[in-house]
């Protein structure tokens, strides 16, 4: 894991060579009360509308389709049965 020196966040950066295949987010993000995980994120064409199809098939949201700048887009959302995972779409 490496830390980004750009980054003040102090998210850690997991890589396999030369690409990143996942990160560790600083504690002090975590939501109170949320239990140790992984979360799995899944590319798709279009956040939104994969975000808006789940939520008519019985899934729910927990973090609306938002964008971080430079990385891409992304949404966490649970299917019907309260499994979470996040969906993304990269800026490049």
């Amino acid at each position: 894991m490496t830390a980004d020196p750009k980054d003040p966040s102090g998210y850690l950066h997991i890589k396999n060579g030369e690409h990143f295949i996942g990160g560790v987010p600083p504690s002090k993000y975590h939501p109170p009360g949320a239990p140790p995980h992984w979360l799995a994120y899944f590319q798709v064409d279009d956040v939104d509308a994969v975000a808006s199809k789940a939520k008519q098939m019985g899934g729910n949201s927990h973090l609306a389709p938002m964008t971080m700048e430079g990385v891409g887009r992304m949404s966490v959302i649970a299917d019907p049965q309260g499994a979470v995972f996040a969906i993304f779409k990269s800026a490049r």
